[in-house]
């Protein structure tokens, strides 16, 4: 697996293809190197399916809804990634899987003064909250994926704690930041293609493990 060393020097030659001995002025640090590292390890672990990042998936359970059946996905005690784009599964404590529904989803079991049953439980979004229903007297336990550790340079370093798949995409979508901070328009060109190309084989690595954020029934194992 790559050590952060070795992603730093290979994102430098990326980014400098003359190489250290004729660095260019403007070359990026090793500081703006790391950053554009934690960058991409954040956006690529968000991308990728469960399978493929699982240091970050973590579980809590029997947390407390309010008045309104609603969680704040922001006060737990791991830091989501994401948001709700992170959230994995959730599911009535000692109970059912809820079913994720969409807005359009929601308004409409609204409109329709919707009975809810422990049998099918549902759960949906409104800004920052996961709402649950029912809820009246439950606790839901939650799977997600938390935010990475960020890496940092030390005595030791703070490595990446994902696999070497995935930090090959973490440096390639870097160096598409790198150049997309440019104000040449070849640079801005070489990004998009950078992070087209990225996004395409996160999409082909995806396909054979299944959705990205599977909210159904049979999800995960708490």
């Amino acid at each position: 697996m790559p050590l952060l060393d070795t992603m730093i020097a290979d994102l430098e030659i990326r980014l400098d293809p003359r190489g250290r001995a004729q660095k260019d002025p403007n070359a990026f640090t090793p500081g703006e190197l790391l950053h554009l590292l934690n960058r991409a390890q954040n956006h690529v672990a968000t991308e990728f399916t469960m399978y493929y990042v699982r240091p970050l998936q973590t579980i809590e359970t029997a947390k407390a809804l309010d008045a309104n059946g609603a969680f704040d996905l922001s006060t737990l005690t791991v830091k989501i990634l994401e948001g709700e784009r992170g959230l994995l599964a959730v599911k009535l404590t000692g109970g059912k899987y809820c079913t994720f529904k969409t807005d359009e989803e929601r308004r409409a079991h609204e409109d329709a003064v919707t009975t809810f049953y422990e049998s099918e439980p549902v759960h949906w979004f409104v800004g920052k909250k996961v709402y649950v229903r029912p809820f009246a007297g439950k606790t839901i336990d939650i799977e997600y994926k938390k935010q990475p550790v960020p890496m940092a340079f030390g005595s030791p370093n703070t490595e990446c704690e994902l696999t070497e798949a995935v930090q090959e995409r973490m440096v390639d979508w870097a160096e598409g930041l790198g150049y997309d901070s440019s104000d040449d328009q070849r640079d801005l060109v070489k990004a998009d293609n950078i992070f087209s190309k990225v996004d395409r084989r996160i999409y082909t690595m995806n396909a054979r493990y299944g959705p990205k954020t599977p909210r159904v029934l049979e999800v995960g194992l708490l």
